[in-house]
Formats: C-alpha cells, structure tokens, sequence
C-alpha cells in the first residue's frame, strides 16, 4: 500500500503541479511522510555528542548556522507570526528532506515501476499545458466555475506560470533517466518539446532558465578531459558567485527609466516591471544592510505613495510582496550576514556535484564513467535552472518553491542511486 501510494505521488506531482504549482506544497510533504514510514525502522538516530559531532556538525554545519541566523531574523521581523509559521514549515521540509536523502537507497521499491509513473505524470502535464493554451484555458475555467463560482472565469496564460517552472526543473529528472537507458536522441527530442513548450507559455524565467541549462549540460558535458572539465567548473562557480555579488550593486545604480526606454524595448512589461522593483529594493537593502529587515519581512514592508511608479499605461508598486530575487530578497531580509551563508550553501552544493567520484585516474572519461559525466552535467543544469528562476521570479521562502527544489533533489537521488 505504501508503495503504490508512492506510485501515485510521483505522478500527481507534475500532473497536477502543471496546473497549480502550489500542489507541490501539499504532495511533496505527503510522499515524505509515506517514504518515512516505509524507512522508519531503518533510519537510526545516534544523539552520542562524539556522533553529533561527527556527523550533525561535521556534514551540516553551514546549513545549520543558515537555518539559525534565519531563526534569529523571525525576532525583528515586523510580521513575527507569520514569519515564525512560515519559518516552521521550511524547516519541516528542509529536516524531512535531508533525511530522506541520507537513507533514501534504503528504500525498497520497484524504481522502474516509480520512474514509468513518473514520466507518465509529465507526460500528463505536457498534454494539460497544450490543452489549456489552445482552449484558451477550458479546464482552468471549468475548474473556477465549478467550485469558485464567485471568482473571474478568465483564463490568462500567466496562471501557469508557477507550473512551467515545475515542469521545467523536473525536465532534467527526465532527461537523466532517458540518458541512463541510452534514449540519447530521446533525451534531445524531450528537451526541444520542453524548449518549445515554455518559449510559448508567459513564463519567461522558466525559458531563459531552461535555456542556459541546456547550454550549461551541453559545456559540461564535452569537457570530458579533467582539466578542461576543471576550468569549466570553476566557471561555473565564478559567474554564479560573481552575478549573485554583482547583482544588488548593478541594481542599486541602474537608472529604471532609462534602462526600460533604452535597453529594455522589446521586453514584456512584467519584466520592465522588475528592473523598478530591483532598484527600488537596492536602494532600501542599503538603509539596513547587516541585518536586513527581518526574516519574511517583503510580504509587509509598507510602501509610500510618492514610491508608486508610472510608466506608461501602467501604475506599478515598487515592492510587490517579494524583490522577484533571491539574492535581493536575502539581503533584503536577513542581511549581508545571511547573504555570506547563503553564497556559501551555493558554493558547497555546487563542490558536492562535482566531488561525484570518478572510478579511474585517467585523463579521459571512459565509457563506464561516462554514466557519472552524465549525472554531472545534469545536476549543473538542473542547479542552474532552479537558482535562475529565483533570481528572476518567486519568493525564495514560499513552501511550494522551497518543496520544488526538496522534490527534484529526492528524484534525482531516487532514480540514480549509483551516483
């Protein structure tokens, strides 16, 4: 029973994900419990300080100083309450998932069972995100007059935005499993349809993300010699550290006027939209710099009126409820302290990526490695993927964000445990 609930899971989560990325919220959390159950009697828990300490300390000490000083920010925060709530329930997850992943090839389940339904779930949210883009939203719609007869019937493509990033993320666990069994041209074939797929959707983070990831495991991939696979990591490391640094001081000094008269023509307004909401963060992250605002704090920082901004048709808050940034958002709330420990989590998952062993010292990969290389390049997409929506869309806190990243990772680990 546990089992096929397991099955169903990992089906609803990107079929129904596709349609309201919210879901993940409520499914992800329920195939942790069902996989804990499953593994509770062989997950041992040592409290022995020499094996706190060798373990707990030694493994997790960054993500433990992260999740207290974010704990330590709940306290200034100016919307307490909620902030501890949401604080809770991340930390939920995060324990959940961290546990999960240490046992999870203590599992025992049918893992070609687990994959079909998998695919058989994006399958599914591929079909629904083409039905609702030609019907113009017929099960969106049909949905809202059913069971919200109060709320607009109209259907804009923008509703599935939260989905597309889903999908998107979970593409590369698909791309994996048909890379494991040697489906290379099916592999090429599902990323173009997923290419496709978002470059007609609104979700224009979801695209760009997808993008740079594909070209991102096409670099990685080649570098088969290990010092041209070396230069490309620590690359790799540069430009992720370097953009994240380079990002609120790039935003504090732009001109949002000038930037969407003169450079930004041909972008959405949505994404006009941003560059005065990043500057007018940039501005306000300088006033609080060492501990921002508080953990959560964007959801219900007040805004004057002479901040409302007027470009063109269009009458814009400044501060919409989050930066649409990561980094922004960290520095915003929990300050340049919070933005060290977060850069240097960045920095640790990247190394464990690429810390994956090799089983021969040779200059060049061979075929038996080739599966590792594989897993690599993945990962470096999939990571890429997941950090470029959040530095473009999202709240990095919301739990259905928070459990996407949880999820993918779980997955991944599940459907490739001989990496």
């Amino acid at each position: 029973m546990p089992q096929s609930t397991i099955y169903l899971l990992v089906f609803l989560i990107p079929a129904i994900g596709l349609l309201s990325g919210f879901s993940i919220a409520l499914t992800l959390p329920i195939l942790f419990l069902v996989i804990l159950f499953i593994l509770w009697d062989n997950i041992t828990i040592h409290l022995k300080y020499e094996t706190v300490k060798n373990n707990l300390l030694a493994n997790w000490k960054l993500e433990l100083l992260f999740a207290l000083w974010c704990l330590i920010a709940n306290f200034y925060s100016p919307n307490y309450p909620d902030s501890v709530i949401n604080y809770l329930q991340i930390f939920i997850v995060a324990i959940m998932g961290f546990v999960i992943n240490n046992n999870i090839d203590k599992l025992p389940i049918d893992l070609t069972k687990t994959k079909l339904y998998f695919l058989i779930g994006i399958a599914t949210a591929i079909i629904l995100f083409f039905i609702e883009y030609f019907s113009h939203g017929i099960i969106t719609k049909t949905f809202r007059t059913s069971f919200q007869p109060k709320s607009s019937v109209h259907f804009f493509l923008f509703l599935l935005d939260r989905g597309c990033s889903l999908l998107s993320v979970l593409s590369w666990v698909v791309i994996i499993i048909f890379i494991q069994y040697r489906k290379y041209l099916l592999a090429s074939v599902y990323y173009i349809l997923i290419f496709y797929l978002l470059y007609i959707s609104d979700s224009l983070a979801s695209f760009l993300a997808f993008a740079v990831g594909g070209l991102v495991f096409l670099i990685s991939r080649i570098s088969v010699n290990k010092l041209l696979h070396s230069i490309v990591l620590k690359s790799f490391i540069v430009a992720i550290i370097a953009g994240s640094v380079l990002m609120p001081i790039i935003s504090y000094k732009l001109q949002p006027y000038d930037v969407s008269d003169q450079y930004s023509k041909y972008l959405p307004d949505s994404a006009k939209h941003r560059i005065f909401i990043w500057h007018f963060v940039a501005e306000k992250i300088i006033e609080k710099p060492t501990f921002g605002y508080g953990f959560t704090s964007s959801r219900n920082f007040k805004i004057n009126e002479n901040d409302i901004v007027e470009y063109n048709q269009w009458t814009w808050s400044p501060f919409p409820l989050h930066p649409h940034n990561n980094i922004l958002q960290i520095l915003f709330e929990i300050g340049i302290i919070g933005f060290i420990l977060f850069l240097s989590l960045i920095y640790k998952y990247i190394q464990q990526i690429n810390n994956i062993t090799f089983t021969t010292p040779k200059d060049q990969y061979t075929n038996s490695n080739a599966d590792i290389l594989n897993y690599k390049s993945v990962s470096y997409a999939c990571f890429i993927n997941y950090y470029i929506i959040g530095m473009i869309s999202f709240n990095i806190w919301q739990i259905w964000w928070v459990c996407t990243a949880f999820g993918v990772v779980t997955l991944f680990k599940l459907f490739t445990r001989r990496s």
